[in-house]
């Protein structure tokens, strides 16, 4: 997490040059579904990710995983995703070198994305740059809660359905918004 973190002082010139120069316009969304909270003991169920180049999305990876283990109704709930559907879908193990090439070495950017990358570290090792866009939201936003769904909301754009494509490309529009303020520090 190389630009969140450095939104502090926005009187200072530098820190505003360095904010500015590490807003992306090339990188790729991820968002992950999952059995459960606990990375240790629970499993990826669903992996999503969008590649944006010059700030438009060019190509989405979705895919769905099936689990070994049971998968929690709080989970269910959350994702609308059952054991039974999906059955018939391959293991984590047999698409997760796919995800990885589909990354590349892009900047990652996702909402709360340490969360994905727990899970997704658990299975492989993963270096990118990243961006979070929860503290960028909570450093940008004055709003009452910060979840993905509050900040579409801010931004009047469409809700996302809580599954990895959708919420990738809602938060790729939400850094899109996020990012004007940001680049309005340069100027100052």
């Amino acid at each position: 997490m190389f630009l969140s973190k450095f939104i502090k002082n926005r009187k200072d010139k530098k820190l505003n040059k360095y904010i500015y120069e590490n807003l992306k316009n090339d990188y790729t969304v991820i968002d992950i579904e999952t059995s459960g909270l606990n990375p240790e003991k629970n499993e990826i169920l669903e992996l999503g990710a969008v590649r944006v180049r010059d700030n438009i999305v060019v190509a989405e990876y979705e895919q769905l995983i099936r689990p070994r283990k049971s998968i929690s109704k709080e989970a269910t709930k959350v994702n609308g995703l059952t054991k039974r559907m999906l059955i018939d879908e391959p293991f984590v193990e047999d698409v997760i070198w796919d995800f990885k090439d589909f990354l590349g070495k892009d900047v990652l950017i996702g909402h709360n994305i340490e969360f994905d990358l727990e899970f997704i570290r658990n299975q492989l090792p993963i270096r990118n740059k990243y961006i979070d866009t929860l503290p960028l939201a909570r450093k940008l936003l004055k709003i009452k809660r910060h979840r993905l769904i509050d900040i579409c909301h801010h931004y009047k754009i469409p809700e996302p359905n809580h599954r990895s494509i959708s919420d990738c490309n809602a938060t790729h529009l939400c850094y899109q918004k996020m990012k004007e303020p940001l680049k309005k520090l340069e100027t100052l």
